[in-house]
């Protein structure tokens, strides 16, 4: 009876610590049910295929990994809090065993004394839960301080780091806690304090690997603010350079104007101010119009380059259509979206400037938890999409089509943003999908 409660508690106290680290909600009637299935399973197992004490851990975490993995699909975030979970039961379990052999003068006390006393068992049981429940909120606490910090990180990188050290240190864990205790004279107070050396080593280490990484982390986010001030600095330029073009226009129409009236050729006068007033009056208006359709965009660096590439495009003769209906956001850094954006224009602009319709029209919409950038342009010859996949491929000659390549390496550190392209009727197309960051 005592054995059977022994495997019922420790798969229910792994469970209520995996939940704990995973941030699960704890569903009492369905958690019971798992505890008491798992239970049985290990106990058919153990009774059925004579398996050791030592290898019924392994198959709580299986039994337990399978149960997670249908409710939330992730592999690495799994094993590394259901290894956390098994190591602070192991450290747990060894504390409350030592401590208890000093309170009762014995110098060694194992399971199988225990449960010849099953109201000592039972109260070493409770002693037991109250520590691993106590050093799993202060590891929770010691990532939430950290939770800031932890945010910088590449989230493909840091679980799958963490998840290798934690199922590492489970495993010597393990090791020393059915091997050395079994075959040795080691006591449980000397192999306790080794343990809690080892896994204090871990944590101060991953701390320190965590400040360290952080501060590489910053430094880079202020060389990206250093780029994105020289952004601001080249669009205040530009727009500075676009006035006074506008204004040296302005003097030079009215400055013709003049020579008319002075001649008082007013039939001059009325074909001049047809064919290049008003052709230059509509240009500027067709600009504005563009422009004006960007209000939209919420991020004002993106929306101060699309500004200048539509204007720069209809300068080229290109014809810029730009369609959005509702205020668009992309969860990416902003100085990657902006280069990849201007990539995108930039490449569109070139290959349209080429084509007969000299057209590219650019949209932005919102679908579900996700924000969609398009880009399209007419084309004068079609290209294989296999081809512009290429390292280095390029249409341009020497020394160009680096662009693509520049995107293809910034996407590699986005897996929450996905690139396509297309080619039909002769458009080519160009998609930025940015899903929300988790």
């Amino acid at each position: 009876m005592v054995h059977f409660f022994q495997l019922l508690s420790s798969a229910g106290l792994l469970l209520a610590l995996s939940k704990l680290f995973l941030k699960e909600r704890f569903k009492l009637l369905l958690d019971v049910s798992i505890t008491v299935a798992l239970t049985m399973i290990i106990t058919l197992v153990s009774y059925f295929f004579n398996v050791n004490e030592s290898s019924l851990g392994i198959v709580y975490l299986v039994g337990l990994f399978v149960y997670f993995y249908t409710i939330n699909k992730k592999v690495v975030i799994n094993i590394l809090c259901l290894s956390a979970s098994m190591i602070i039961a192991i450290l747990a379990d060894m504390l409350s065993i030592t401590l208890i052999s000093m309170v009762v003068g014995i110098s060694s006390v194992g399971t199988d004394k225990l449960r010849s006393e099953p109201s000592a068992y039972f109260a070493s049981f409770l002693f037991m839960v109250a520590i691993a429940l106590g050093m799993a909120l202060l590891v929770s606490v010691f990532f939430s301080k950290s939770r800031e910090r932890i945010k910088l990180f590449n989230w493909n990188e840091l679980p799958t780091l963490l998840g290798v050290i934690a199922v590492a240190a489970f495993l010597f864990l393990y090791w020393l806690t059915f091997t050395v205790v079994s075959y040795t004279t080691i006591s449980r107070a000397i192999l306790l304090i080794i343990m809690m050396v080892i896994v204090g080593a871990i944590l101060v280490a991953s701390l320190f690997f965590i400040k360290s990484k952080t501060s590489v982390i910053e430094l880079k986010s202020k060389e990206n603010e250093l780029t994105q001030l020289k952004m601001y600095t080249n669009e205040i330029e530009s727009m500075q350079q676009e006035i006074r073009k506008f204004k040296h226009d302005y003097m030079n129409i009215l400055a013709s104007l003049s020579g008319y009236i002075e001649q008082g050729n007013m039939a001059g006068l009325k074909k001049y101010f047809d064919e290049k007033i008003m052709t230059f009056s509509v240009q500027k208006d067709g600009i504005d119009k563009t422009v004006d359709r960007l209000i939209y965009v919420e991020q004002e660096e993106l929306k101060g380059l699309l500004a200048m590439k539509a204007i720069r495009a209809q300068e080229a003769g290109v014809k810029v259509e730009i369609d959005m209906v509702e205020k668009v956001r992309f969860h990416m850094d902003i100085v990657d979206l902006c280069r990849i954006v201007g990539i995108f224009v930039d490449n569109a602009i070139e290959a349209a400037a080429l084509s007969t319709e000299k057209t590219i029209a650019i949209g932005m919409v919102n679908v579900a938890e996700r924000s969609l950038l398009i880009v399209t342009n007419t084309v004068a010859d079609m290209v294989p999409i296999f081809k512009l996949r290429e390292k280095g491929f390029t249409t341009k000659g020497n020394s160009h089509g680096l662009g693509l390549e520049i995107v293809r390496s910034i996407l590699k550190s986005y897996p929450n943003v996905n690139n396509d392209m297309k080619f039909e009727n002769q458009m080519f197309t160009q998609v930025l999908e940015v899903r929300e960051a988790q």
